[in-house]
């Protein structure tokens, strides 16, 4: 989220990103970054014009101004940079080998018939989640369509020979496979944002989050319980009053939408 920030900054002069090591890779292969270096590096002998300390900025951001967040991530990296203007891109720049990776996961499991549906039905924070019950009755839908899909997660499974579940990706796999899919549904998450980089037709459940500030990008869009419930970013407030109105034929209707959408 911080990437279009970096990217007018760095056309000032040279840019070190200084990050922990386990989010480096999100960064790799941006040719406005020269140089990513480990957190716990020392670079007393290094010589800066400027320096910022972005740690926990948008999170504190966030802590201090809900529930009337109205700044997407975004914007609150560019308002730390001073910046103004509207290039709100997020960049992710997959290598040839990448690619050919991409190519290969394909070949090697049949996918190059159909279009693949990305399906990732766990955030990192269980709030803002549908129910799985759900997630599996919705895919039993999905199935009617010309699709495969794919099941993301850490380490979900079920019993269900028709669909293909991956767990343990790395950050790059999963760009990858963001990238050679059809469309994409998942919640309030990570991958909302890395489908916004590669402009797939994305449907996203939400909760307590708000969707005006989260679902931003192009071909990007959303369902939510139109209840009018006030956002609840940090659980504030239980879950399942957000999720328990959202049916699996209202999201199966809104993804329909999505994907027949030019």
């Amino acid at each position: 989220m911080m990437i279009p920030a970096l990217e007018n900054v760095a056309k000032k002069g040279k840019l070190d990103l200084m990050i922990p090591k386990g989010f480096n890779e999100i960064f790799f292969n941006l040719n406005f970054i020269d140089n990513l270096i480990d957190l716990n590096e020392n670079i007393e002998n290094k010589t800066y014009d400027e320096i910022f300390d972005l740690t926990d900025y948008e999170f504190n951001y966030e802590q201090i101004n809900q529930p009337l967040i109205d700044k997407t991530k975004i914007e609150i990296f560019k308002d730390a940079f001073n910046i103004s203007n509207k290039n709100n891109k997020i960049k992710i720049n997959l290598s040839e080998k990448e690619k050919k990776w991409g190519k290969n996961f394909l070949k090697k499991n049949n996918l190059t018939e159909k279009k693949i549906i990305l399906l990732a039905v766990k955030s990192a924070n269980p709030t803002r989640d549908w129910k799985l019950e759900k997630w599996k009755s919705l895919t039993k839908k999905l199935k009617k369509l010309n699709f495969h899909l794919i099941v993301i997660d850490k380490d979900l499974n079920w019993d269900d020979e028709e669909i293909i579940f991956l767990n343990n990706l790395t950050i790059r796999e999963l760009f990858i496979l963001v990238s050679i899919s059809e469309a994409i549904i998942c919640h309030d998450s990570g991958v909302l944002h890395i489908a916004g980089a590669f402009e797939k037709k994305t449907l996203s459940i939400f909760g307590p989050t708000d969707p005006k500030v989260r679902c931003i990008y192009k071909n990007s869009f959303w369902i939510d319980n139109a209840l009018n419930i006030p956002v609840s970013w940090y659980d504030r407030r239980n879950s399942e009053d957000y999720f328990n109105s959202i049916s699996v034929s209202d999201v199966e209707r809104a993804f329909l939408e999505v994907i027949s959408n030019e």
